[in-house]
């Protein structure tokens, strides 16, 4: 496959960078000690992200896919080893060792390693398939959500009543993996992608749909927290992270001025998250204070890439 074609061409979209940013900050929220009420209404955080994800590849234009893969494993899978590599070290000179079943698995990016870093191995296995979804002809317009919509749909479907019901658990744990968490966030990242190509009209649609759908379902079930329908991704999570998506993307189309900070922090997104990381296992898990942890985890990531940023660019000019 040679080249693959996306049609927006790319540009510094503000209303792009604020969905990343907003996205980033409450998923560093959700590993802070806050209230439940914050818990509860910031469960559409990775949808957004995810969300968010295939709207950039819609603008990242005419990149050739084995160039694509390698550049978004040099991205999302390198770094998560270096940070995981530093981690455990760290932890070892420090006399809190990781049990070396945890460092394994966590390289793997799966469950029983080190959390927070799964979002990685999908985002990278999304590499594997937004360009050859991208090359899918759907229409334009409303109806062209209704495909990713629909895949949604039928892989939670697949999930709850195929394989938790009738697969052996082992069984159903790899299954899962190569299946559930892959096609669930493959088709949000496809449907953001569409999503944005919309006329505002039909955005509002979805909207609304997801909204309702979300509201349905929570009455069914009495509106727990979303986080138990979260892995894999299950039409209850997935709505009410769609719906508030799509009511950001129309809020921030008429009110979202560009910002240098906003930008920064934007283009830093993954960098961010990967510190957080490093400052949640080495400092704050062990805080009382949720406030406290949230300025510790979104804080020291800025400072340090920003003070890194900071030396690189006197060594250029050096």
């Amino acid at each position: 496959m040679a080249m693959m074609n996306a049609s927006v061409k790319k540009t510094r979209d503000p209303v792009i960078d604020w969905l990343r940013v907003i996205g980033l900050l409450l998923v560093i929220g959700a590993h802070c000690r806050l209230p439940g009420t914050f818990q509860f209404l910031r469960e559409f955080d990775v949808v957004l992200l995810f969300f968010v994800s295939g709207i950039s590849f819609a603008m990242s234009g005419n990149v050739s896919y084995t160039g694509y893969l390698k550049k978004r494993f040099m991205r999302l899978i390198v770094p998560v080893w270096c940070v995981e590599v530093i981690l455990f070290a760290v932890s070892y000179i420090l006399g809190h060792p990781f049990p070396v079943r945890t460092m394994i698995m966590s390289f793997f990016m799966t469950g029983g390693g080190i959390m927070f870093v799964w979002v990685y191995r999908v985002f990278f296995t999304n590499a594997l398939l937004m360009p050859l979804l991208a090359k899918i002809p759907l229409p334009s317009g409303f109806t062209g959500g209704i495909v990713p919509a629909g895949v949604m749909v039928l892989n939670a479907l697949l999930y709850r009543y195929v394989i938790a019901g009738i697969v052996p658990e082992a069984l159903a744990d790899i299954i899962c993996y190569l299946i559930s968490y892959t096609a669930g966030w493959a088709a949000v990242s496809w449907f953001g992608m569409l999503f944005y190509r919309m006329e505002e009209k039909a955005q509002a649609g979805w909207t609304l749909l997801w909204a309702a759908v979300f509201i349905v379902l929570g009455i069914s079930i009495g509106f727990p927290l979303q986080e138990a329908y979260k892995f894999p991704p299950q039409m209850y999570y997935l709505s009410y992270g769609l719906a508030v998506s799509g009511m950001l993307v129309l809020v921030l189309k008429r009110f979202a001025g560009s910002s240098a900070v906003i930008a920064w922090i934007s283009k830093h997104t993954m960098e961010i998250y990967l510190v957080h990381i490093l400052v949640y296992y080495l400092a704050a898990q062990y805080l009382e204070n949720g406030l406290v942890q949230y300025v510790l985890m979104a804080g020291v990531p800025c400072l340090c890439i920003y003070l890194v940023e900071q030396v690189k660019g006197r060594k250029a000019h050096g």
